[in-house]
């Protein structure tokens, strides 16, 4: 939250008048910085190791659905083998999981406005 409180410092700071457009620049550029710091850190480890696996399974279909389902299957079903992403995917906790939700719906947005 601190980003983004500070990025709207920045840009206050660059709609004052008296300030040339070089330095109005750099305030705007700081802004985006600390905006896109602000995205970068949405997730924590444990989440981006299952949002990567989401990623590479999302299968032929492209289906979310489909790849919440092959990822809650591998969980849950692999036995023995103990599949990497298993131990990963139990220690998430809900606020955790409803953040990586809309961390791979943000992704699959960006995919299909390609």
């Amino acid at each position: 939250m601190k980003d983004l409180n500070d990025a709207m410092e920045e840009i206050k700071r660059a709609l004052l008048n008296n300030k040339s457009d070089e330095v109005k620049e750099v305030y705007l550029r700081n802004a985006i910085r600390f905006i896109e710091e602000a995205q970068g850190s949405k997730i924590n480890e444990n989440q981006q190791v299952v949002l990567e696996w989401l990623k590479v399974n999302n299968g032929e279909t492209e289906n979310p659905f489909e790849t919440l389902n092959e990822l809650r299957e591998e969980a849950l079903y692999s036995g023995y083998s103990r599949a990497p992403i298993e131990e990963t995917y139990w220690n998430l906790t809900k606020k955790e999981q409803f953040e990586l939700l809309q961390a791979f719906a943000e992704w699959g947005l960006e995919r299909e406005g390609e």
